[in-house]
């Protein structure tokens, strides 16, 4: 069943969870951008590192042209190449060079394009931030489904790093009077949370559903996976504050996301099985 609309929580000032969310959008923005970098030069020392064919140009300048250029010179060249272990090698050697080459050139190719695509995927995370920054605060009638593709954008990298599959499951919504920055970081904790989720996975394929819908009046939207799953004990304590089943977790995050929904007049709810996967829902209707 739907549920009711919440009352703000007596105490919490409005505007407490804007707040968080544009310090959230600028930090996540500087992870996401701190994790592209370092792949990239991870990418790039291993390319550098690399000196096999290096190696095979020091070998043909300093040993075997200096040898032929000498055999040149005394005019037994064909003798050199036809009978001396090093001349009859030369030419295997050069043509093992240049297929050395060949590799290190794609492989080059490869990474300059890895880098074209972490570039523009960081373009991309400073775009969303810069159109979010200029509209913070300010409610604007949008689908729901544009806050779920821009989280879905800012945590690409994560999702290609980890080798995990989205889905898109769009139905047609209302549109809805919201706070896009608001809800952009509440989609990207739930995505994050269920990238975690799923790093422990090893014995079948990763995905993340996002998907939307209407019941009742309310428009939907739901972050799903099929990661580790929940405890049944740890869910009434999911979205309290500072509790975590992650041992490097904060226990902000649904936290934040829960009150954040709130305060706007929605409601999350969460199911889950353990090693089953996870299903956050949240119910938005119009102001």
């Amino acid at each position: 069943m739907a549920p009711n609309q919440q009352e703000k929580s007596p105490g919490r000032e409005s505007g407490t969870y804007d707040k968080q969310a544009l310090i959230e959008l600028q930090s996540g923005a500087l992870h996401n951008i701190g994790n592209i970098v370092t792949v990239s030069q991870l990418t790039m020392h291993e390319t550098i590192n690399d000196s096999s064919v290096l190696e095979g140009v020091d070998l043909i300048l300093g040993e075997l042209l200096p040898t032929l250029c000498d055999h040149a010179a005394t005019g037994d060249i064909a003798e050199f190449l036809g009978r001396d272990e090093k001349g009859r090698h030369l030419l295997e050697s050069i043509d093992a060079l240049l297929n050395d080459h060949r590799k290190q050139l794609k492989q080059i190719s490869g990474t300059l394009e890895h880098l074209c695509l972490q570039l523009q995927h960081v373009s991309e995370i400073l775009d969303i931030h810069r159109q979010l920054g200029k509209g913070f605060g300010r409610c604007e009638r949008q689908p729901i489904t544009i806050a779920m593709e821009n989280a879905a954008t800012l945590m690409a990298a994560a999702l290609r790093r980890d080798s995990i599959e989205l889905h898109r499951e769009f139905e047609e919504t209302d549109e809805l009077l919201i706070d896009g920055a608001v809800l952009v970081q509440v989609f990207t904790n739930l995505v994050r949370n269920a990238i975690h989720a799923l790093a422990p996975v090893e014995n079948r394929d990763r995905h993340i559903w996002l998907s939307t819908g209407m019941e009742k009046g309310y428009v939907l939207a739901r972050v799903r996976d099929n990661g580790v799953g929940i405890d049944a004990a740890a869910l009434p304590k999911i979205f309290d504050y500072g509790f975590t089943t992650r041992t490097a977790g904060s226990g902000v995050g649904l936290h934040y996301c829960k009150h954040a929904i709130e305060e706007i007049g929605g409601r999350v709810e969460v199911t889950a099985e353990l090693n089953q996967g996870a299903t956050f829902t949240i119910y938005l209707h119009d102001a």
